[in-house]
């Protein structure tokens, strides 16, 4: 393989080429590893620009291993991901061509989280399901765990519940009791239990996992379990803690610089606040979420947050913006695959229409919700969904005085 280097250098000179090259790459890593907050952008760009050279030199496939590995968890969180995918393939490829059979897994794992982040489910599953089988080959049990955790929690995304549990389960057979990744099942479980409206269920596994993070351990996922526990206080009508832990979970995401899961939090409570009867304080936090998920191409939160936005606008009675806003729920959530978010927000817009008395574009919108139901018939977190939708669909037919109230296209 031809070095990159330049033109003329040869023998000692090409010797030391790479010597430098070796040293910028590990001051990179070693100056991405101990920065707090956001990456400097600065940092990256001269991190990048090291790779675009390591990467291509046998001799130094270690220093780019090393500095491929301590970016990808930084760049991913600070958003930036399709730099990130793009240095992942590269890096994936190579260990593939040098027999780096413990890198090929970590960098499989990488991109199959990457790739779920992005609704990109299948090639989520296929990177995830490659990690789970090398580390397996070397007998790495707790890498083994993690593969199957983050495929337990794409297998959720995908409404794929029993699947989800199983995969959860099987990687808590593989770890220690005080394992930290224990808590990373729990919070699978605990959204699977959230999806299938089981409140009480997914606060205790919520519970457990945050019991399991108490000596501080993972501050992220430490967030992110607050933030879903207070998704299920809310349904269990426990209002003033639900916004308590949406609140830590904000200054969790905050302190360690994640801007995309920050968003998400507030996004959360933006429906606490829209749950209150309070729109304004609602729509003010999905203001800051909005363009975290559009800058990170997050079709499946794009999706949810656009139908919270068009809830609060519903709520001030503002009936053309909240049907922009569902429509574009709708469009966003069909293209990540989320059946349910897609028929929730058509159901929304059949309210909206409703509401202003057409009750025939109320219809359109209730019976194309039921078609994206019956898309999942199988999936047992849906039907209380189709209960309402249609609930909402009998209501509108006989608002129109028993008319024969029929639509014809979405």
């Amino acid at each position: 393989m031809a070095i990159a280097e330049p033109a003329g250098l040869s023998g000692d000179y090409a010797d030391l080429f790479r010597a430098c090259l070796a040293r910028s790459a590990e001051q990179s890593r070693a100056r991405i590893g101990q920065a707090e907050g956001s990456l400097q952008y600065q940092d990256l760009a001269q991190a990048l620009h090291t790779l675009s050279y390591v990467l291509k030199v046998d001799e130094l496939w270690p220093a780019a291993r090393d500095l491929v590995l301590t970016l990808a968890p930084r760049m991913e969180r600070d958003g930036w991901r399709e730099e990130l995918r793009a240095v992942l393939d590269s890096a994936l490829a190579r260990s593939q061509e040098l027999g780096d059979r413990t890198a090929e897994a970590e960098l499989h794992w990488h991109l199959g989280v990457l790739h779920q982040l992005h609704a990109r489910y299948a090639e989520a599953c296929t990177h995830l399901e490659a990690s789970a089988a090398h580390f397996e080959q070397q007998q790495l049990w707790r890498d083994q765990a993690r593969a199957l955790n983050r495929l337990a929690y794409t297998a959720r995304r995908q409404r794929r519940l029993a699947e989800a549990e199983h995969l959860a389960e099987r990687a808590r057979s593989l770890l220690d009791a005080g394992d930290p990744e224990v808590a990373y099942g729990l919070f699978v479980l605990g959204s699977v239990a959230l999806d299938r409206r089981q409140w009480q269920r997914a606060r205790d596994a919520f519970e457990q996992a945050l019991h399991q993070l108490s000596d501080g351990q993972d501050h992220r996922l430490l967030a992110w379990a607050c933030v879903n526990l207070g998704v299920a206080l809310v349904h269990l009508e426990h209002v003033p803690e639900a916004m308590d832990c949406y609140l830590r979970g904000i200054e969790l995401f905050q302190r360690v610089g994640d801007p995309v899961h920050c968003a998400v939090a507030r996004m959360d409570l933006g429906v606490v606040y829209a749950m209150r009867g309070e729109p304004w304080p609602a729509l003010a936090q999905y203001a800051e979420a909005e363009p975290v998920f559009r800058k990170t191409a997050d079709v499946n939160r794009l999706a949810m947050v656009y139908n919270n936005i068009g809830y609060a606008h519903g709520l001030l009675r503002q009936w053309a913006e909240a049907e922009h806003f569902y429509r574009l729920s709708t469009e966003r959530a069909r293209e990540s695959g989320n059946i349910a978010e897609a028929a929730n927000a058509l159901d929304n817009l059949g309210m909206a229409c409703a509401a202003q008395g057409r009750q025939r574009d109320a219809v359109v919108a209730f019976e194309a919700a039921l078609r994206e139901l019956a898309k999942a018939k199988d999936d047992s977190g849906c039907q209380a969904l189709l209960d309402e939708v249609t609930a909402h669909l009998e209501e509108v037919k006989r608002a129109a005085n028993g008319a024969v109230v029929t639509g014809a296209s979405e």
